[in-house]
């Protein structure tokens, strides 16, 4: 066997590492499920909400920062940043991480999974990750694996009223029992909390512009065979056990 045969072998043999695009809408639990398998898996999760909110943090401390004072009031306004201002940041962390995998060879360097929680919101966002993950040339050892959570707005809308968020880690709580509503974080003890932009007019906006952008995502990857769709309204558990079939990920 020659040296190029071996070395098609071997890329063939080797398991592609997951990259997961959870889609759905705001309320469908894109975050809890993300959540499972980083504590189960060890997946590193690429957040782009949390990046947002702490480019809105700078905005807050430096009033200076152009960027991201501008960024801060299209996310008060309920909308959607530029592609290219998430984009540039998912860049520089895909990098990083690629870099880490390919120079270092410790255990915590390896890497077992990626997720994209709440990403891609826009079709031009799509293409661009695809972009990436096609032509990086260390990138070829990623799988993209797009999985919608079908929930609907009525649905959505119920777990959207009655959530809290951890003021410190971000972990997000449904409330079953508004009389019994727990006050602290059970991971890391941080005071909970009603999030700033799940008001009314704010959660409307995010179902329309779900229509709006996130239609067209779903779409691109229904035609190009690449979506998995799970039922988000059954039970969180049954979600996560739909997910883990779907990932063919060892039990």
């Amino acid at each position: 066997m020659s040296r190029d045969q071996q070395n098609k072998k071997e890329k063939m043999d080797m398991k592609r590492i997951p990259v997961i695009f959870f889609i759905g809408v705001s309320g469908s639990g894109k975050d809890t499920q993300a959540d499972f398998l980083i504590d189960n898996y060890g997946f590193i999760k690429i957040s782009s909400g949390n990046i947002l909110r702490e480019i809105k943090k700078e905005a807050e401390g430096n009033p200076d920062n152009y960027e991201a004072g501008v960024i801060k009031r299209i996310l008060d306004d309920g909308k959607f940043v530029p592609t290219l201002t998430i984009a540039s940041r998912w860049y520089h962390i895909l990098i990083d991480l690629i870099h880490k995998m390919k120079f270092s060879h410790g255990p915590k360097d390896k890497i077992k999974g990626i997720i994209f929680s709440s990403s891609p919101r826009k079709l031009a966002e799509a293409l661009l990750l695809e972009d990436f993950f096609n032509t990086w040339p260390e990138a070829s050892v990623f799988e993209t694996r797009p999985i919608f959570i079908d929930v609907s707005e009525k649905e959505a809308l119920r777990r959207l009223q009655n959530r809290l968020v951890c003021a410190s880690c971000k972990k997000n709580f449904m409330i079953t029992n508004k009389e019994d509503k727990p006050v602290k974080c059970d991971s890391c003890g941080g005071v909970l909390e009603v999030r700033h932009d799940d008001t009314e007019e704010n959660i409307k906006s995010r179902f329309r512009e779900f229509k709006e952008f996130l239609i067209p995502v779903i779409d691109f990857y229904g035609k190009n065979n690449k979506l998995a769709t799970i039922k988000g309204e059954q039970s969180v558990e049954g979600v996560y056990k739909d997910i883990i079939g779907v990932l063919s990920l060892d039990k």
